[in-house]
């Protein structure tokens, strides 16, 4: 993957995505999890319910299956995360920025 990843976005911004990929992986539950990776909705479709859709989807597979775990590195997801049950349980800072590790317990 590295390879690739600095011919898309060169050595020096590959080292530091690396580094925080590392950084975050060291921190991964131990047991049986979902793990929600990097999701976005287009600036030009926010507002329309879309995240929320996903996210409402995602969290009726977490309450048949497993507990869903998550990073953000910004503060304003935080809440927006929380909205769907998820709690902080650790930030740490990954190259001077605080990250939010969250995680979700299934609904029973």
């Amino acid at each position: 993957m590295l390879p690739r990843m600095i011919q898309e976005f060169g050595l020096q911004r590959s080292l530091r995505i690396s580094s925080w990929l590392a950084t975050w992986s060291k921190r991964d539950p131990k047991d049986p999890h979902s793990h929600l990776g990097p999701i976005g909705i287009d600036p030009a479709a926010q507002g329309r319910g879309i995240g929320q859709c996903l996210m409402a989807r995602y969290c009726e597979d977490l309450d048949r299956t497993a507990p869903g775990y998550l990073e953000t590195d910004r503060p304003e997801n935080v809440a927006f995360y929380q909205r769907f049950d998820f709690e902080v349980t650790h930030e740490i800072p990954v190259l001077g920025t605080p990250n939010f590790l969250m995680r979700r317990n299934p609904r029973r």
